[in-house]
């Protein structure tokens, strides 16, 4: 689970990155010459807003890193965690410039990249931030009005309500450097990313250039097994319980709807809140926390689950009755005979466990 408390933000840059020229050309990206002072509150503001998106109970997901050569992002990331002032500034610079290169190729509207580094956790762990501001308004790299470069944020991505804006956020998990044989080592540092299409309806594949191709990070190596692994621990929890066999079938059939649905990620959090009540939610998380599912949200990928997750089946009769059965067993539960004054005979394995 990402650690994500005690946030102190020590060095900040921001960028202006441009639509690319009429003729498609390389238009460069502007700012970043000097470090963004953050007053208190909103340094407070960037915190809280980072751990509402990345920390327990959000729809952050984990990432790994793909690309871990020299002059890659994350090569790069670590660096901005232990290099000076003027490192940072060059790096972050660099890091604008990789982002515009990426986003060439299409037509997107001007936005801000703001690069961040400080410490988490009270064992002070090194993180870097990557935020993509997605509004035209907003982030000016000097002063206005008298307000400090970044008291405007309310306006751009901090309220609760605005959703425009991705995060890469990178730490360390272990003590020490965090290298071996002078380069930075994956296995003691995590990634993980906040993107606003990733808890809609809208496909992932609209920010593949952010996660993939600029941060060189993929989301997508266990997908599948986290899916299984969330359907499995959940329709066990819900077999466990002393619940009514109507409930039971309801919650079972809720799960398998979860999946099916459009959303492209799935927590536990999520889960408990939408169709467990007050006492029943508590005890879930706890299960799925005493199982090592994690915390986070998980991205869907239900290919390994994908049979168990078909729509039940209904028969419908002439005068408007239904009956609805698991899939693919209306031969094993169901039997019908059709009576020639017009009635049918229904015969149903199991006995009546509610009349809703």
């Amino acid at each position: 689970m990402l650690k994500i408390d005690l946030m102190t933000i020590k060095r900040v840059a921001v960028h202006t990155i441009p639509s690319r020229a009429t003729d498609k050309s390389y238009v460069a990206p502007t700012g970043g010459k000097e470090m963004v002072h953050l007053s208190a509150p909103v340094s407070d503001m960037v915190a809280g807003r980072i751990a509402r998106s990345l920390g327990h109970h959000s729809h952050g997901i984990k990432a790994d890193f793909t690309d871990l050569q020299p002059g890659s992002m994350f090569q790069r990331a670590c660096s901005m965690m232990d290099g000076g002032d003027a490192d940072f500034l060059k790096l972050a610079s660099e890091s604008a410039e990789r982002l515009t290169k990426v986003q060439q190729a299409k037509a997107f509207d001007p936005s801000k990249l703001i690069s961040m580094s400080g410490t988490v956790t009270a064992t002070s762990r090194p993180f870097v931030a990557f935020i993509k501001a997605d509004l035209e308004v907003a982030l000016t790299e000097g002063k206005k009005s008298g307000q400090t470069v970044l008291e405007i944020m309310n306006n751009l991505f901090m309220s609760d309500s605005q959703r425009l804006y991705k995060i890469g956020f990178i730490t360390r998990t272990a003590a020490g450097p965090g290298k071996r044989d002078g380069k930075y080592i994956q296995d003691q540092h995590s990634i993980h990313i906040f993107d606003h299409l990733m808890t809609g309806t809208e496909s992932r594949k609209a920010a593949f250039y952010f996660y993939s191709e600029f941060l060189g990070t993929d989301v997508s190596s266990s997908d599948r097994r986290l899916t299984q692994d969330f359907y499995e621990k959940t329709l066990k929890f819900i077999k466990d319980q002393n619940f009514s066999p109507s409930k039971r079938i309801d919650l079972i059939e809720s799960l398998r709807t979860e999946l099916r649905s459009n959303t492209q990620s799935v927590s536990v959090a999520d889960f408990a809140k939408t169709h467990l009540n007050a006492t029943d939610g508590p005890k879930y998380v706890t299960y799925m926390d005493k199982s090592k599912f994690p915390q986070h949200a998980i991205t869907k990928d239900t290919e390994y689950v994908k049979s168990k997750l078909r729509r039940r089946q209904k028969i419908t009769f002439t005068t408007g009755v239904q009956i609805s059965t698991p899939a693919d067993h209306v031969k094993d539960l169901v039997k019908i005979t059709q009576n020639q004054d017009g009635t049918s005979t229904v015969i149903v394995q199991g006995v009546v466990a509610s009349n809703d």
